[in-house]
This record gives C-alpha cells, sequence and structure tokens, in this order.
C-alpha cells in the first residue's frame, strides 16, 4: 500500500512541475532629460537572478547613449516583471511593474526610457 501512495505521489509531483528555460534578456535604457547628473542606473525584478531589495548595476554605452545590463533567467514562466532604479529612486513609483514577455527564440532586447 505504502509503494502505490509513494509512486501516485510522485507522479503527481513530476506533472506539475514546469519546463524551465534559460531566458535571456539584454535591458537598455535612455535616460533622458538628467544632465549628466546619473551617478548609478540599475534593475530590479521579481525573478531570480534580480530581485526587490538589491540593484544589478546597469553599464553606460557611451556609442548608443543607453544602459546596458544583460540578465539570463532560469524559469518555467511566461513573463517577468522590473524597474529601473536611478541613482537610488525607483522610477514609476505609483504606477505597475514594467513587464518583459519571453519570446520563442530565448533571447530579448528591450529599449526602454526611464519615467519618471
Amino acid at each position: 500500500m505504502k509503494t502505490k501512495l509513494l509512486i501516485i505521489v510522485a507522479a503527481c509531483m513530476a506533472s506539475c512541475v514546469q519546463k524551465t528555460e534559460k531566458q535571456t534578456v539584454v535591458f537598455e535604457v535612455a535616460v533622458p532629460g538628467t544632465d549628466g547628473k546619473v551617478t548609478n542606473v540599475a534593475l530590479r525584478g521579481t525573478d531570480f537572478p534580480l530581485n526587490w531589495q538589491e540593484d544589478k548595476v546597469m553599464v553606460y554605452d557611451s556609442v548608443k547613449k543607453v544602459y546596458r545590463a544583460t540578465v539570463t533567467y532560469k524559469t518555467g514562466y511566461k513573463f517577468t516583471e522590473y524597474k529601473y532604479v536611478v541613482n537610488g529612486v525607483f522610477e514609476m513609483q505609483d504606477k505597475p511593474n514594467r513587464k518583459v514577455k519571453f519570446n520563442d527564440k530565448n533571447y530579448t532586447v528591450l529599449h526602454d526610457t526611464v519615467q519618471f
């Protein structure tokens, strides 16, 4: 009896697990109207490796004039949520989080503009 129960529990657990895939997202964001007063641009988000407590620092691309970060998720979800942080201040503080929808190619490039 115990063996049958263990087999049933194992089968149920196996069927409930979503398939995970690597999803790479290149975040590129312009920060207009700051007149060189930006000292730090970062990402925070819902799903690992991002979180809402620590910054994922973005690097400035002087040719494209954007800040850039590449994040690789291992997820079974179809999207994730995020926001930009400029000089320690969250953008869109009273608005919903941004969302990025993952695609079948497992590689997404976003071109955003910070909104305050």
